[in-house]
């Protein structure tokens, strides 16, 4: 764990994405608060993008395309996106060859996302299919509990999906099509100081989840990495 030798101290006001914040996050901040017992931890778990300045966030975790602004971004991982189905959806609907066979099934569509297209790469070419399908959420929770029920093809990233692909609930589809690959960013206010708390906080994730992430184990495993590839927009718990 990042500065062991140096605690820090004040309270930290953290915004992080719901999904993957449970999932991923907590362990870390965790850990965190018990190396550093003078820090106190102020946590909004939420997918909406809040004002850092205008709400006094010291700093804020974001996943996929970033707005331009004058915010101070570090990437600390990389995430890619999946496409998964349930055996039980498959066996009743057969399995899509390509993505254009994607328009005779029930997407999953996660409606949180800035590009409702889901996209694919052939070559030096990027080409989209726009799902359609009678679910849809705002919440990558929820599209990965219908896609394990069986009901429809869900696009979601590979933190909130290698658990269900690792036990066998849920099958990766289309991986000899490339996928797009986005980043896990830490956010800040503007300016050439950073407070330890903030730097301790970006140090620690980039330790953690910085190089292959094990939620990429699940892909590594397939021997299916070569076909992911960079660029992506906003995903479901982002």
């Amino acid at each position: 764990m990042a500065q062991q030798g140096r605690s820090v101290r004040g309270r930290l006001r953290l915004s992080a994405p719901l999904a993957f914040g449970v999932r991923h996050l907590v362990p870390v901040l965790a850990e965190l608060a018990r190396l550093h017992p003078a820090l106190e931890l102020d946590v909004s778990y939420t997918d909406r993008v809040v004002d850092l300045i205008g709400e006094r966030f010291d700093a804020a975790i974001r996943i996929g395309s970033l707005r331009d602004s004058s915010l101070i971004v570090r990437r600390i991982a990389p995430v890619h996106a999946v496409l998964v189905a349930s055996p039980d959806y498959l066996a009743r609907h057969g399995r899509p060859g390509t993505p254009q066979d994607l328009s005779g099934h029930e997407c999953l569509i996660y409606t949180g996302s800035l590009v409702p297209e889901w996209q694919f790469q052939s070559g030096k070419c990027r080409f989209s299919i726009r799902p359609e399908g009678r679910l849809r959420s705002d919440s990558g929770e929820a599209l990965l509990q219908w896609a394990i029920a069986g009901l429809g093809i869900a696009d979601a990233p590979s933190f909130l999906v290698a658990e269900a692909i690792e036990s066998g609930a849920l099958v990766p589809l289309l991986l000899d099509h490339p996928r797009p690959e986005f980043g896990i960013h830490v956010v800040r206010p503007p300016g050439t100081h950073v407070p330890g708390k903030v730097r301790v906080l970006i140090d620690t994730l980039a330790e953690r989840f910085g190089g292959t992430p094990y939620w990429d184990r699940c892909l590594a495993n397939l021997g299916d990495r070569k076909h992911v590839s960079p660029g992506f927009p906003q995903v479901p718990g982002g």
